[in-house]
């Protein structure tokens, strides 16, 4: 049959952050066309849109996405055979091994139930908190994003953030963050709930249905709401200063930039194995040498929100009338 080569892409790359290269499950790595759709599924992430190609088995991933990325042609000729699928093109053909029986158990995967919208800011409240998820897998509930129906937060233990966004589900549950950043990414609009799995969905028809746990999570809200100390202001220049100390400190798995405030002065500094780069602009502040680190993303998410600061000892706290963020101090003693 004939297909839009760009069409067949866009779908492929849509349902991607349902592979796995890691040997988890049998199939994790492939694309898994059945009945119309197509699947990716790596056992706590899935995803399927729409897509009419005549193949019914599983195809690995790379190979096939590469060479439809690399190919030029409007339109390719698509057959299958017992072990391949072939695509024709204008003086080109490629065969790309399909297994035809699915190993992948994408039938484990609960259908959603009914859909319900999601409100706007949404993906921008799970944007302004995944930031402050752990990646400590030792601490399970902390690589997670807490979903209630008044707000998203996430929390490392070092850190904290929360979004007051009123979302359609009648109890909370932790989600990845990892895997919640990609409904974020997708620009989901709806949401369905089933006993084990969250579901999201995106205008163009796209489903991402994410392992949804119970696990208990820390109470932050005496760490978020009273808090009590001097206002002050982190100069909006800093985000320019971040986004240029980034390029080191993005070198780093945590990816993260040192901020220090000093008298009238506010310095941040990104540095790794290659390399170091620090910049300090003016700010109102009189008092001890204190420093904290955050991921730079996510300190220029913040400053364009015109955030109210508020410093103590040992916290400082960023807050406006929707999102509120808090961090540890450490003291820089003077020499």
């Amino acid at each position: 049959m004939q297909i839009e080569r760009t069409t067949l892409v866009n779908c492929l790359e849509s349902v991607s952050p349902g592979l796995s290269t890691r040997d988890i499950i049998e199939q994790a790595d492939c694309f898994i066309f059945k009945k119309g759709r197509i699947i990716t599924f790596n056992d706590d992430v899935a995803c399927s849109c729409d897509m009419d190609t005549g193949i019914e088995g599983a195809v690995k991933a790379s190979p096939l996405l590469n060479l439809l990325q690399k190919l030029k042609d409007k339109t390719l000729e698509l057959k299958v055979t017992n072990k391949q699928i072939i695509l024709q093109g204008k003086g080109r053909k490629a065969g790309i091994r399909m297994e035809k029986k699915i190993q992948l158990p994408i039938d484990s995967i609960e259908p959603a139930g009914d859909w319900h919208q999601l409100p706007k800011d949404f993906c921008e409240g799970v944007g302004m908190v995944e930031d402050c998820a752990s990646s400590d897998e030792s601490r399970f509930n902390l690589t997670c994003i807490h979903l209630t129906n008044t707000h998203v937060e996430a929390t490392d233990g070092y850190q904290a953030s929360r979004f007051k966004i009123k979302i359609p589900i009648k109890e909370s549950m932790l989600v990845r963050h990892q895997a919640l950043n990609y409904a974020s990414k997708i620009t989901a609009t709806k949401i369905s709930i089933s006993k084990s799995w969250v579901h999201f969905q995106n205008a163009n028809g796209l489903i991402l249905s994410c392992r949804r746990y119970v696990e208990e999570y820390p109470l932050i809200d005496k760490v978020l709401l009273e808090v009590k100390g001097t206002s002050t202001t982190l100069p909006q220049g800093l985000a320019i200063a971040a986004e240029r100390a980034s390029v080191f400190s993005a070198q780093n798995p945590d990816n993260q930039v040192i901020i220090t405030i000093e008298k009238n002065r506010v310095k941040v500094k990104g540095e790794s194995t290659g390399g170091w780069f620090w910049e300090s602009k003016k700010a109102k502040y009189d008092g001890p040498c204190l420093n904290f680190t955050i991921p730079p993303t996510l300190l220029i998410k913040i400053l364009k929100r015109n955030c109210k600061c508020i410093l103590t000892e040992n916290r400082l706290k960023m807050t406006d009338d929707k999102y509120s963020y808090i961090v540890c101090l450490g003291t820089i003693a003077k020499e």
